[in-house]
């Protein structure tokens, strides 16, 4: 007896996008295809109650600094669509992948990893029915659910246990500490990715100080032309010159204060006027 096609259209046409990416599908898509969509299926099973409706998992560019993403809806309007950047699973971004084989044991954590992450956000969306906006969808239920998991993954043994995780950084109480966002790879031990995949360039433990400004560049000619109107005596145009860029440097540093010091008599957004040294001799 055949089996029953779905008369949802929804679910149909996810059904056949799923079993077109298994066997039709271009063999590098073909081949993560196949190792992604039973562990999405296994990991439905063990973690969230077989509670999730089975997405779209697609291979295409992520949002800045992502390597995964899950979204509401396909590009087309399909519900739940997972992504994973081509960098990732193809090993194309090298600054991400540190081997030429693309099933290393630490690029497949990692793939894992980034699946399951992404499955904790897509149960926020469809069965807490929230996208945790003011958060970027890695608020306190992302953290909640999270570390659930991660004290579920030390049931075994207590060192498989992952940490628990926060929406954010308070206050300099968790300086340094991975946060929601990236989760769970961020929170695993070091050696776990095997030196296969590094994450130097994704500054996961928080913001590093910046460093010292770039120097800005200067045009061609330009110190020529204030060493002539120094050497010439026009001191006053070489000192509207300079006041132009001083007033520049402050608006770049802090606008409210730059416009304070124009003062009411300056046009608005008009260039601060240095004042001038009176005339000499």
């Amino acid at each position: 007896m055949s089996e029953s096609k779905p008369t949802d259209p929804d679910e149909a046409e996810r059904i056949s996008r799923e079993e077109f990416s298994r066997r039709h599908a271009a063999a590098p898509f073909q081949h993560r295809f196949n190792h992604l969509f039973p562990l999405w299926n296994e990991n439905n099973a063990r973690y969230f109650e077989d509670r999730l409706a089975a997405p779209r998992i697609s291979i295409g560019p992520t949002s800045s600094r992502r390597i995964s993403e899950t979204r509401v809806n396909t590009d087309y309007g399909a519900r739940t669509n997972i992504v994973f950047s081509p960098g990732l699973m193809f090993g194309t971004d090298r600054r991400l992948v540190r081997t030429d084989d693309p099933d290393a044991p630490g690029v497949l954590r990692l793939i894992a990893d980034r699946l399951l992450g992404e499955m904790v956000k897509q149960f926020v969306m469809e069965v807490h029915n929230s996208l945790e906006e003011g958060w970027d969808g890695y608020g306190p239920l992302y953290a909640r659910e999270a570390t659930r998991i991660g004290a579920q993954m030390g049931q075994t043994d207590p060192a498989d246990a992952l940490s628990e995780v926060h929406p954010r950084r308070r206050a300099g109480r968790l300086a340094g500490m991975p946060v929601a966002a990236w989760w769970p790879h961020a929170f695993r031990p070091d050696g776990y990715y095997a030196g296969h995949v590094s994450f130097g360039h994704l500054q996961l433990r928080g913001r590093t100080r910046a460093g010292a400004p770039a120097r800005r560049a200067v045009g061609p000619g330009v110190f020529e032309y204030l060493h002539f109107l120094a050497a010439t005596g026009k001191h006053g145009q070489l000192l509207e010159v300079l006041g132009r860029e001083v007033d520049a440097a402050k608006v770049g540093r802090n606008p409210a204060l730059a416009a304070a010091e124009r003062g009411p008599g300056t046009r608005p957004g008009g260039p601060y006027r240095c004042p001038q040294s009176p005339p000499t001799g």
